[in-house]
């Protein structure tokens, strides 16, 4: 016997992989298949033997696949099952391969709802469908890769004569008349040879509707996939926009000394013995070590006027030291203004009106605060080394929880494997019967994904709870419970990722395009946190997530390490959206943040001897004149992300700009771009340098003199390479005119005054 299949029903499987697998060719082709009633249960399942020809690599072994269903069959279900169908698919079954001595042969079976299926409901819903019209319909295989095995068209009414023939009959091969070779077949049809030929094949063989991927059941593959990411996605802007609520209403782990060392008890006061408290009193920055001065020097301008004999006024001297080294408590770290932002509620405890008591600063802390600074100055004070030492724990803290991130998965595994060889030893019965299969239907029913999810959003809101609770006093602490929480999201996806696993529609590389849209989707979830926690590092997350996902990247091979761009694209990318970024970055720090810190530090000398009532009205007017983070929200949603900015963006964008200036780089109207690129380049490396040098943005303007040095190596070596001119003179030239220029700014800086000042003349 053979099988004579026609070029024309070749061509419709053609069409059938162009229309629901992205054109992905099957390696198994023409398949064909015939059932029965399944015998793992008696008179339950439907057990399908599948044959076809291996026209590429077929499975060699069997395998847990995935079945999905494509056709109008859906319509034709009874009682309206059809939209419930179709959430439950894809089908996960266990394929049982059989191999032939030729490889262009391939068997398969599987059984399809082997315990729950009867005969009786399976040949009631056959009829019905077949009376709704029979449609046709498409089965879709594809093994635990996601690579396509094959497609099989049939339909109800074929299924149910197939039952209806009874068991299959076996009939033998005649191994000797294969015909291999496809040259070799006539113009018209194709012969191939029979082998395992059952009496009643289900194939249908047209004429086929045209068929589509359902819309429905893609929409709700996505929904099952990005659900719980999106779901944290949602906490981490509720956190950012709805403070209180969050607060109040959100639950958090318990604060265990275990786990966190942490006491967050109201009624004891709520907070630990800080780094700022074994410390000594230092302001916060130098326009409070101004305001400081000013309040000493008014402090020992009283001291030196008392009058012995006058007591009345000596009282009244002793009151108005007193309300000065108030207001100077405000100044320092940690200091009075820091334990009323450290409170969730108002001074109501005992414990916090003590701990806010004893942050009064005396007049021997005022005095002394001097030497320290000098000691601050020539890095030898106590100060610098204790949070220089807190500074290399928190970086092996991060270590450490990229080290969870990365070994957690193979750490479970290797827990379980011995584990799972004792049960399989020693408890056999118990294991196979319960355990395991308990495992298994966690994991199929997605309850493991529940737990991990809501594990991570516990862990997060822990954090930001700390955080509102101790704020300042341990903001270390509520940054790495947040960041842990961020980086085990990357696992989690991973695992969600696998257990959703679906192919994605016109998408040849899916790897590429689902890390793709995770990097966006961690760049979103990173901005809330760092404005919420006024993070640096969550602000370099974000930065680096968004120019990864626009098409920056780090490669490794043997010996060496590609830092660049995945290609053309992702380079015009990160070029164009850095060079918004940066300059948005540069208007809104010279037009706001400039201007609103010269108004704040006028504001805050004006105010400072102002009357007050309060400690409370104190604090919130120092903080309104001082806190630069909270003076303006602008100024709030910007501070985390402006070392990123300055530094990161300021790398993407001139290291684009270098590759498209070098002479290697291929584009059209090549002289032109040459041109145009080597010139952008030049002016934005000065731009970047002057802008940085004179408004703060050291970042910047280091990284601008770094690609300097880089781009100018690079122009070097293209000029060497041509060795059409001489450059060594012009370099020369261009060297005694800068250097030159540089002495007599120097020597005549009035010029450089005249021009801030607004006085040219």
């Amino acid at each position: 016997f053979r099988i004579t299949v026609k070029i024309e029903e070749m061509e419709i499987e053609d069409k059938l992989c162009h229309s629901l697998a992205d054109n992905e060719k099957c390696s198994v082709s023409y398949i064909n298949a015939t059932v029965e009633i399944g015998t793992v249960k008696l008179n339950h399942g439907l057990e399908v033997q599948l044959t076809g020809i291996n026209s590429i690599k077929a499975p060699k072994q069997s395998f847990i696949g995935k079945l999905d269903v494509h056709g109008g069959i859906f319509s034709a279900l009874p009682h309206g099952l059809g939209p419930m169908a179709q959430m439950l698919l894809p089908l996960t079954v266990y394929v049982k391969t059989s191999t032939l001595k030729s490889e262009t042969k391939w068997i398969g079976t599987l059984t399809l709802g082997a315990k729950k299926l009867s005969q009786e409901r399976l040949l009631s819903t056959l009829e019905y469908i077949i009376s709704a019209g029979d449609p046709s319909f498409v089965l879709e295989l594809r093994d635990e890769r996601t690579v396509l095995v094959g497609l099989l068209p049939t339909k109800a009414s074929l299924l149910l004569n197939g039952l209806k023939k009874g068991p299959k009959t076996e009939i033998e091969i005649d191994e000797t008349k294969e015909t291999t070779d496809k040259n070799k077949a006539s113009s018209s049809m194709k012969q191939l040879p029979l082998y395992m030929m059952p009496l009643y094949m289900i194939r249908d063989e047209g004429p086929l509707p045209s068929f589509k991927p359902n819309n429905i059941r893609i929409i709700y593959g996505w929904i099952k996939w990005w659900f719980w990411p999106m779901v944290l996605l949602m906490i981490s802007f509720l956190i950012l926009l709805t403070p209180e609520f969050m607060n109040q209403n959100i639950p958090h782990l318990p604060y265990t000394s275990t786990i966190f060392g942490i006491n967050l008890n109201q009624e004891e006061g709520g907070i630990h013995v800080n780094m700022n408290d074994v410390l000594p009193a230092h302001p916060k920055n130098m326009v409070c070590a101004y305001q400081l001065g000013m309040i000493n020097a008014q402090i020992n301008s009283l001291l030196l006027s008392n009058n012995k004999n006058n007591v009345e006024n000596n009282v009244n001297q002793q009151l108005e030291i007193d309300r000065l080294l108030n207001i100077a408590s405000n100044y320092v770290v940690g200091g009075r203004s820091d334990i009323i932002e450290s409170f969730s509620t108002d001074l109501t405890s005992e414990k916090q009106k003590q701990i806010y008591e004893s942050k009064l600063l005396t007049i021997e802390q005022l005095n002394g605060m001097l030497n320290e600074l000098i000691k601050i100055e020539n890095q030898i004070s106590i100060i610098t080394k204790v949070k220089g030492f807190f500074n290399f724990i928190n970086i092996i803290w991060l270590f450490s929880i990229l080290g969870i991130t990365i070994s957690i998965g193979p750490s479970i595994y290797n827990i379980l494997k011995p584990i799972h060889k004792i049960f399989e030893i020693y408890c056999i019965w118990l294991y196979k019967n319960y355990i395991l299969p308990f495992v298994l239907k966690c994991h199929k029913y997605y309850i493991f994904e529940f737990l991990i999810w809501i594990f991570l959003m516990l862990f997060l809101t822990t954090g930001i709870h700390v955080h509102d609770n101790i704020k300042e006093l341990n903001i270390d602490i509520s940054i790495m419970i947040c960041i842990t929480s961020t980086l085990l999201v990357i696992p989690s996806f991973g695992y969600t990722t696998l257990l959703h696993s679906f192919k994605i529609k016109n998408q040849k590389n899916q790897s590429e395009f689902i890390l793709t849209i995770f990097q966006l989707y961690y760049f979103l979830l990173c901005i809330p946190l760092a404005i919420k926690l006024q993070s640096t590092l969550y602000g370099y997350l974000s930065i680096i997530s968004l120019f990864s996902c626009l098409g920056f990247g780090i490669w490794s091979n043997r010996l060496c390490i590609f830092i660049g761009f995945s290609n053309d694209n992702g380079l015009n990318r990160v070029c164009v959206s850095s060079f918004i970024i940066l300059n948005l970055f540069i208007i809104f720090k010279i037009f706001f943040i400039s201007s609103s810190s010269s108004s704040s530090s006028s504001s805050s000398s004006s105010s400072l001897y102002d009357d007050v009532n309060t400690h409370l009205n104190l604090n919130s007017s120092l903080n309104s004149n001082l806190d630069l983070s909270s003076n303006s929200n602008n100024i709030k949603y910007l501070l985390p992300f402006s070392s990123a900015i300055s530094i990161f963006g300021t790398i993407m964008f001139l290291l684009s700009l270098l590759i498209m200036s070098c002479d290697s780089y291929e584009v059209r109207n090549k002289n032109r771009r040459w041109i145009f690129y080597n010139c952008f380049m030049i002016i934005y490396l000065l731009f970047l340098i002057f802008i940085g040098n004179i408004y703060g943005l050291i970042g910047m303007s280091n990284t601008a003199i770094v690609f300097s040095v880089l781009y100018l190596m690079e122009k070097y070596h293209d000029f060497h390479r041509h060795k059409n001119w001489n450059s060594w003179f012009l370099i020369f030239i261009f060297s005694i005119i800068i250097w030159r220029f540089s002495l007599y700014l120097h020597s005549h800086p009035q010029i450089i005054a005249s021009i801030f000042s607004g006085t040219i003349q």
